[in-house]
């Protein structure tokens, strides 16, 4: 759990569990543009200097009713993947596997301890930190490219 923001987490435990229409038509508000702009721009370097395809395509897929459905059902589905982490840090553990970890310094979600707990957990893997938020790709794809070639070519 380490790196998670605790008051987005209690949001989504809340949301989680059997589907109810009142948790649908909550978690339906995730899928927003409003909140697709705050997620690509919180935490960017030059938030005003992001291409705005980034979130005017996803607008365009929210303005789909049956796709806010599908991720509304995803953002209670969330906390699922929670009872996995001691599994999946085991697998870490043991198998050691090559790793690259990306991560937006200033991610608003996800925090950069949770790319310290898997640096720890996997002490060879390559750890970069960018000047970005949750989107790091949408300022930094040319290095991150760079860092998946350099990691990861044989």
């Amino acid at each position: 759990m380490e790196g998670w923001n605790h008051e987005r987490l209690k949001v989504y435990e809340r949301l989680g569990g059997p589907e109810t229409p009142e948790k649908l038509a909550e978690t339906e508000q995730f899928a927003t543009v409003e909140r697709d702009m705050f997620l690509h721009k919180k935490g960017a370097r030059q938030p005003d200097a992001l291409n705005p395809d980034n979130w005017a395509i996803d607008a365009y897929a929210f303005s789909i009713a049956a796709n806010r459905v599908f991720m509304g059902r995803l953002f209670m589905n969330l906390t699922t993947n929670l009872q996995h982490y001691p599994e999946w840090t085991a697998y870490l553990k043991d198998r050691q596997p090559k790793t690259l970890i990306v991560w937006g310094r200033n991610d608003p979600l996800i925090r950069p301890a949770a790319a310290e707990f898997v640096k720890q957990v996997v002490p060879a893997a390559d750890l970069r930190y960018f000047d970005a938020g949750h989107f790091a790709l949408d300022e930094n794809a040319d290095a991150i490219a760079e860092a998946i070639i350099e990691t990861f070519s044989l």
